[in-house]
């Protein structure tokens, strides 16, 4: 596969950059970017952390992510049960939300109601 065919399926940061530079020189005021300049700058962030991309091209982050694939693509969560009944002494219990948020818990002793403690931060 020759270079050209290789940048327009998988284009690196600064042909990008380049692109969006060229646009911006050109457009008139208040023109919308373009489709195609919205589908780079999406698929750059398979490669580099989407702040990045947003730094380097100058776009909104919030702008940015309507253009990413939706997170209904990824598989749906599975759970596991675990019997936390006969646990005593030491324990410790990590979770993260889907949102980012993070609940780390440990302690000495008999556990807690995990199911509602988990399904409060979960909800």
């Amino acid at each position: 596969m020759d270079t050209l065919s290789t940048e327009k399926t998988n284009p690196n940061l600064e042909t990008v950059a380049k692109q969006f530079e060229a646009w911006r020189a050109g457009r008139q005021k208040r023109d919308r970017i373009p489709q195609h300049l919205w589908q780079a700058a999406a698929q750059l962030c398979k490669n580099y952390p989407t702040t990045h991309v947003c730094r380097c091209l100058h776009l909104s982050f919030a702008d940015l992510k309507k253009h990413l694939p939706s997170e209904k693509d990824d598989p749906p969560m599975q759970f596991m049960r675990i019997d936390l009944s006969g646990a005593i002494g030491n324990w410790q219990i990590c979770c993260q939300r889907s949102d980012g948020a993070r609940l780390s818990l440990s302690a000495n002793g008999p556990t807690p109601d995990m199911a509602h403690l988990l399904e409060t931060f979960l909800s």
